[in-house]
């Protein structure tokens, strides 16, 4: 029973801080679905991030093909969407605490390459002024950027660099 127990506790003793486990629900684009996932126990969620050619970002949408015999079909407009989030997990939300992370997949490669960078600013102001607007940076949602190829990575530079001209703490709530 001892050694039982220092297997549970030592870890616990030597780690500085603990990190969740997070059990992702892919392509969760309407609000919708958002319940319905936490619902089965999620405490993440991917959706897909599409923009239009000059880099504005407008709606979750994932399309065919499908993932996983899903519906693919279901969007949401991006600052619904994310005002949708903010409502659900500020303090006496409904999933506050239970929705730890949003994963951004940026569907950017339709993107041209001299909008890369309006869509990386785009997308953090989105962030900025729905996602986290009005919220305690305590209860500030974390946030993954994904893109799907190099070629985009100025994307993900511009929002990181949007961030930082607005709130440099947020970059905290970015990875």
């Amino acid at each position: 029973m001892t050694t039982l127990l220092l297997f549970a506790i030592v870890p616990l003793l030597l780690s500085q801080e603990l990190r969740p486990i997070y059990n992702i629900a892919h392509m969760v684009n309407s609000k919708e679905q958002v319940s319905e996932f936490m619902e089965k126990g999620a405490n993440a969620i991917e959706f897909d991030v599409q923009f239009y050619d000059n880099g504005t970002a407008y709606r979750t949408y994932h399309g065919i093909p499908c993932d996983c015999f899903r519906i693919c079909t279901k969007s949401a407009e991006i600052e619904d969407y994310f005002d949708y989030i903010r409502n659900l997990t500020i303090s006496g939300g409904k999933y506050y605490g239970k929705l730890l992370l949003l994963m951004l997949d940026l569907k950017s490669s339709d993107v041209s390459i001299d909008n890369k960078l309006s869509a990386g600013a785009d997308i953090a102001s989105k962030l900025m002024d729905h996602l986290w607007i009005n919220v305690p940076f305590n209860e500030a949602v974390n946030i993954y950027l994904s893109i799907g190829h190099v070629t985009d990575k100025d994307v993900l530079r511009a929002a990181v660099q949007a961030i930082q001209q607005r709130d440099v703490k947020y970059l905290d709530r970015i990875g």
